[in-house]
């Protein structure tokens, strides 16, 4: 138990008396006080900070979950992106191989193309000899058809063939 030092005046002499007294109500009130106020104070100031605290944790989530949205929104566009390049990776390699595909069909038509137009040529030349040779066969199956062989190779090669020579006429079997 503490002791306090309290000045009394006990008589009418100017000058107090000093006597030590046990501690009273009053004094353990004030002593308590003097205790507790800077305890109450820094209560205070730390319950100050706590709330200045959760605000900035409450606005810091509220940041975090529209940072969330937004991540998972590009998230979804990346896998779109990313299907839609998969998508395009494999009609690259379809086109790729047609275009190899039509490459070698190219090739193989340009040798082609030589073998035709040598054809070609032939062709224009056989038409030049189509009239000389309608006018060997036209009279050979209407007028010998019925005759033997060696009168219709005679006819056809010393008599027909000279004369169609002789004026010029080209034909397929000159």
């Amino acid at each position: 138990m503490r002791m306090y030092l309290c000045y009394l005046r006990l008589s009418l002499s100017p000058r107090p008396s000093c006597v030590v007294v046990p501690p009273r109500p009053s004094c353990v009130v004030v002593q308590v006080f003097k205790e507790i106020k800077p305890k109450r104070d820094k209560v205070a100031h730390l319950e100050r900070e706590f709330s200045a605290a959760k605000r900035e944790l409450d606005k810091i989530n509220a940041e975090l979950a529209k940072l969330e949205a937004e991540l998972a929104r590009l998230n979804e566009r990346y896998e779109a992106a990313m299907l839609d390049k998969q998508q395009l990776e494999e009609e690259t390699e379809i086109m790729e191989r047609r275009l190899l595909a039509a490459d070698k069909l190219i090739g193989g038509l340009g040798s082609e193309n030589e073998r035709w137009t040598l054809e070609l040529g032939d062709l224009r030349g056989q038409r030049v000899r189509l009239l000389g040779d309608c006018l060997i066969c036209a009279p050979f199956l209407a007028y010998v058809g019925a005759f033997s062989w060696e009168y219709r190779d005679r006819l056809v090669y010393q008599t027909w063939q000279k004369g169609i020579l002789d004026r010029g006429t080209a034909w397929l079997l000159s």
